[in-house]
């Protein structure tokens, strides 16, 4: 049974994959749901084990890793299905997932998840801005784009934070300063918006 949830979510991810790339966002959705719940049944994609000082230690294995990008994956894939509306239950869960893969991805803080890291809180401020939360979201994507960040969803250890600035890859980057400038718009701030625009189009073109 073991060895069944694994095989699971391992085809659902790359199923769930396909399928975004094939923008069909709620195939990918749902396969997504599935990977996640055949993730939490198997120890091969457990995130943390228990350290001998007490607390926790993140599991530097590929399922961890699968597991909380899996999770990042599915939080993003939610906010986009949604389109307009986003149920409370499904907001809930977004903020749930995104909490789980930004906690494993803070505490190992090497280069790869400070990027995964930056990426989700991309997503943490599309999900505020969707759920009205138009400053939290200010706040999350001006710290994914590499600012110092205001108090807002959980915040990284300072190495993650130092090594996260200027990270994201360029389409996650333009993506971002466009949710920044939606948020800023809705706080009566059309100025900094544009500012924001403007500043995405010059990334777009670092975009291949």
């Amino acid at each position: 049974q073991r060895v069944g949830h694994a095989a699971l979510a391992d085809v659902s991810v790359l199923v769930a994959r396909l399928l975004r790339f094939l923008a069909h966002p709620p195939g990918a959705c749902a396969a997504l749901r599935i990977a996640h719940s055949a993730m939490q049944s198997s120890p091969r994609f457990r995130l943390f084990a228990p350290h001998a000082a007490g607390g926790a230690a993140p599991l530097r294995t590929a399922g961890a890793l699968e597991r909380a990008r899996a999770a990042q994956e599915l939080a993003a894939a939610i906010v986009e299905e949604a389109g307009t509306h986003l149920p409370p239950s499904d907001a809930e869960l977004c903020a749930h997932l995104l909490a789980e893969s930004r906690q494993y991805f803070a505490a190992r803080s090497d280069l790869e998840c400070a990027q995964l890291l930056a990426a989700g809180d991309v997503t943490s401020g599309w999900l505020l801005s969707k759920t009205g939360r138009a400053d939290e979201a200010v706040a999350v994507l001006r710290s994914a784009l590499g600012a110092p960040r205001a108090a807002a969803v959980g915040t990284p250890n300072a190495k993650a934070a130092s090594m996260a600035e200027g990270t994201l890859p360029p389409a996650t980057a333009v993506r971002a300063r466009e949710l920044l400038a939606t948020a800023l718009l809705a706080l009566g701030r059309p100025a900094d918006a544009r500012q924001e625009l403007e500043a995405a189009m010059e990334e777009a073109t670092r975009v291949d």
